[in-house]
């Protein structure tokens, strides 16, 4: 019987770059560092090892322990489960940041009176996070209704530029369900009528503005095909989320 050993650097860290002899020190991969381990990890992804030993230094280990992150968009219509199913895969998958690009809006002051100032910003903040964590190496999970193209293409630029995999759900419902689902979500939330007083939508319009929000959304959706469409089942998460694990 043969027995192949694979010998590996770490790859680079802050103290190469300043010359410095580590020795037992340690110091943080670099940008470049992080990449390195990436297609590390993907030059070897079809071998399976036995046994995988690193120093106990944070540089080897790093190294050792890469895997190309995932950056997982969950888009759908308002109140169908994004933000649960969100919550549910970065429970399970530890070190996963999960946005919420709405609770980040609600962060910026005066976010409802500078509504356009401050949904652009709360856009760029998320893009910003997701880059940073992106190229620590580990997932990233947005959970939002997109209604215009622009910024799931520089999400998707973000991840390629990170050297991640994009994967991009839509979690369908019939137009007809699109206002009984966030009615339902709204009294559950404590408001009788489903509508939270002065909230963007209870000043949009209420009914219409949940359905134009629908038909703008399946109007972008349908312009990106790579777009995967899960049926979003009323009653039956567990489903949809076994679904969304198995796509990626």
């Amino acid at each position: 019987m043969t027995t192949t050993f694979y010998i590996v650097k770490h790859s680079q860290t802050e103290g190469n770059i300043g010359k410095v002899i580590e020795g037992q020190s340690d110091s943080p991969l670099t940008e470049e560092g992080r990449r390195q381990s990436l297609a590390l990890a993907d030059r070897l992804k079809d071998i399976s090892f036995d046994v995988v030993l690193s120093s106990d230094t944070m540089s080897a280990f790093r190294t050792a322990e890469a895997k190309k992150p995932k950056l997982i968009i969950i888009n759908g219509a308002l109140g169908v489960g994004k933000t649960t199913l969100a919550k549910r895969y970065a429970s399970e998958h530890p070190l996963t940041l999960q946005i919420d690009i709405d609770e980040v809006r609600r962060q910026i002051s005066s976010w409802r009176e500078e509504k356009e100032m401050s949904g652009m910003l709360s856009k760029q903040i998320a893009c910003e996070m997701a880059r940073t964590h992106l190229l620590s190496l580990h997932d990233v999970v947005v959970s939002q209704i997109f209604i215009q193209s622009e910024h799931l293409e520089k999400l998707e630029a973000i991840a390629q530029a990170c050297g991640a995999d994009f994967h991009e759900f839509l979690l369908c419902i019939p137009r007809e369900e699109a206002v009984t689902r966030f009615v339902k979500r709204g009294q559950a939330g404590g408001y009788p009528d489903g509508f939270r007083p002065g909230g963007l939508v209870d000043l949009g319009g209420r009914e219409k503005k949940v359905l134009q929000m629908y038909d703008d959304m399946m109007a972008m959706i349908a312009q990106r095909p790579g777009t995967r469409v899960i049926d979003a089942q009323e009653g039956n998460r567990e489903a949809t989320y076994q679904v969304l694990l198995e796509s990626l």
